[in-house]
């Protein structure tokens, strides 16, 4: 998902989560954490943060399109590349971020905290 996006979706999460909401996501942040030497398992979790935290958001229409192009994307070697443990390291910390904006409301706001962009592939 890209930083613009991340962006606001977090504001729009800040504004509408739950205590359940936040124990969701830190619950997959801690698996992912946990996980970060398997990166199939990784990105499993990758994946259901992510859907987690659009639906928190409340924007479909972001969930309908990054679910769609994320299906078909992870098949392809050229969209996932060959992430190693400091890629992973580096969008985690990016996870937390967005984890942490979510749960002060307003992190993203004041300019604190900015999503780190997921590892890309190397082409």
């Amino acid at each position: 998902m890209g930083v613009v996006l991340e962006k606001r979706l977090a504001s729009r999460a800040a504004g509408r989560r739950t205590a359940a909401d936040v124990g969701n996501l830190g619950r997959l942040l801690k698996l992912m954490e946990d996980a970060i030497g398997d990166p199939a398992t990784y990105f499993g979790l990758d994946a259901q943060f992510h859907d987690a935290f659009m639906i928190v958001s409340g924007n479909r229409l972001a969930r309908v399109v990054v679910l769609a192009i994320h299906e078909k994307a992870r098949g392809s070697t050229r969209y996932n590349g060959s992430p190693d443990d400091q890629d992973i390291l580096l969008g985690h910390r990016g996870h937390g971020e967005i984890y942490d904006a979510i749960l002060t409301c307003a992190a993203l706001d004041t300019g604190r905290a900015a999503p780190i962009p997921h590892p890309r592939p190397r082409v």
